[in-house]
């Protein structure tokens, strides 16, 4: 894994609780097909990450 990536991941979870207050973030592409997720097929630009 390259440190700016976890680095940015990191940045992304203390944002994600501080400023939001969201306190769980999943991977967009590892949980699409289980809570029906579908993008269109000529956008391959999506957010990576959603939260609850």
């Amino acid at each position: 894994m390259e440190l700016s990536y976890a680095l940015g991941q990191a940045m992304t979870g203390v944002f994600s609780q501080q400023v939001v207050s969201v306190r769980f973030l999943m991977h967009v592409d590892r949980y699409a097909a289980r809570h029906g997720i579908r993008f269109t097929p000529n956008t391959r630009r999506h957010a990576d990450l959603f939260g609850e």
